[in-house]
């Protein structure tokens, strides 16, 4: 028992306070969650948020510059950025490293979900502010 709380305490990364979400899994302060769509910081470099479906298990989601990220949001909650609906599924193009495919796939509850999360501020962190 000891061994694997010891475990636990060596995985997590430093200063992270973990959160207990539905289902019983974690995560750190540094992430949000909606029921399908999470952001997190990238553990590749702070200049990168890691987009993805909790959802979709085969994918590790949409590596995103946090610049590239900053405009995607303004556009999507100005409505200029939809997702593409193909059947039960939303694609929405989000993406901005040529090397690695744009697209999260999603479906349209999470979407909506994702965006009224983001109009009440919970994506604050993650997006950067202009400087005048």
């Amino acid at each position: 028992m000891r061994l694997r709380r010891l475990r636990r305490k060596l995985s997590r990364p430093a200063g992270a306070v973990p959160e207990r979400l539905e289902g019983g899994t974690y995560m750190s302060r540094n992430t949000l969650a909606s029921p399908g769509i999470v952001v997190e910081l990238s553990a590749l470099s702070a200049d990168y948020v890691r987009v993805r479906e909790t959802a979709d298990l085969t994918s590790s989601g949409v590596l995103v510059s946090r610049q590239h990220f900053s405009a995607f949001m303004a556009g999507a909650l100005s409505g200029e950025v939809r997702p593409v609906e193909l059947g039960d599924l939303a694609l929405v193009r989000i993406g901005d490293l040529t090397e690695r495919s744009p697209w999260l796939v999603t479906t349209r509850e999470s979407w909506d979900i994702f965006l009224t999360r983001a109009t009440q501020g919970e994506l604050d962190d993650f997006i950067l502010r202009r400087r005048m």
